[in-house]
């Protein structure tokens, strides 16, 4: 059964890892910036966005950076689990791979 069921559903999986992975970071910093999710010396994006909104008047970079790179992480997981989904349809005239 693994033979033929596993090569088959390595696509399916890699994909949907890919593309599920962004939803938890952002969930986890959501969560870590609202104050419910991690505790303060665990790091987190969330934790950082927290305390550097109290210093955001005085240096914004503080806020910017963490933002900034929160952000970035998130879109890369997305646009890599598209073109993995792309690379990996067989359905698609384009192959990647």
């Amino acid at each position: 059964m693994f033979k033929q069921l596993l090569p088959n559903l390595w696509s399916q999986v890699i994909v949907f890892v890919t593309l599920s992975l962004p939803g938890y970071v952002a969930v986890e910093a959501t969560l870590s910036f609202l104050g419910v999710g991690l505790i303060a010396p665990a790091p987190s994006w969330g934790i950082m966005l927290g305390d550097s909104v109290k210093y955001y008047r005085a240096d914004p970079t503080y806020l910017f950076i963490p933002g900034t790179t929160l952000m970035v992480l998130v879109m890369a997981f997305n646009l890599m689990g598209d073109g993995l989904r792309d690379a990996f349809d067989p359905k698609s005239d384009r192959r990647l791979l």
